[in-house]
């Protein structure tokens, strides 16, 4: 079992995650499942993720190269958080689409969960 959450306080917003995984009864390490893509005095994305950690690690891996090409679409690039959610949304369908058909021939599960905090600053909007 993997998980992430968000807590909402008086003083502030607390994510947590997880940061085991394992790969059978003898094999357990850990992985960073808390992720910061913010852009100073722009915007502040904040992201947890849990679930199969193949797909997890494909998204963050994809989104991370996104912002070392300028030229692509990224979540510095979008102009609106409506635009980021389908951003990350298509990035977990692709990664699904290519790995699904092997994870699920070897009765493994696919799937994923991305929980995101974003603030764009000089818009002054907020999701969580």
């Amino acid at each position: 079992m993997t998980y992430c959450l968000g807590i909402i306080t008086q003083f502030g917003l607390v994510m947590a995650a997880d940061s085991r995984t394992n790969a059978g009864v003898d094999y357990i390490s850990t992985y960073r499942k808390l992720f910061d893509f913010s852009l100073p005095g722009d915007r502040v994305i904040l992201l947890s993720c849990s679930g199969n950690l193949s797909v997890t690690q494909g998204v963050i891996t994809a989104m991370y190269q996104d912002l070392r090409h300028p030229a692509a679409e990224n979540l510095h690039s979008l102009p609106t958080l409506h635009e980021v959610a389908r951003y990350v949304g298509d990035h977990i369908r692709r990664v699904q689409a290519r790995d699904r058909t092997w994870l699920e021939k070897d009765g493994l599960d696919y799937h994923c969960n991305f929980w995101w905090v974003a603030k764009f600053e000089a818009r002054g909007t907020n999701f969580i």
